[in-house]
């Protein structure tokens, strides 16, 4: 609860200061920061694939989709 006695800026008291803010700040870090980097080795992988490993990426899958065309598409 933001503790009316507590500094503030002008009239109303600073968000900062209230710990539900924090601890929703520090959740928000725990979930973002895993995500980002999980997306960002994918897609260095895709990449890396792509340079060379493109017999693997030229595999057929189903008709005429490939892997390539499967990765691709789940970006």
């Amino acid at each position: 609860m933001i503790d009316p006695a507590a500094p503030s800026r002008g009239d109303t008291p600073w968000i900062g200061d209230d710990p539900r803010f924090t601890e929703l700040r520090a959740a928000y870090r725990r979930s973002v920061f895993p995500v980002t980097a999980a997306l960002l080795l994918r897609f260095l992988a895709y990449v890396l694939c792509s340079a060379c490993a493109r017999g693997f990426l030229a595999a057929k899958v189903v008709g005429s989709v490939n892997v390539r065309a499967l990765t691709g598409m789940g970006r």
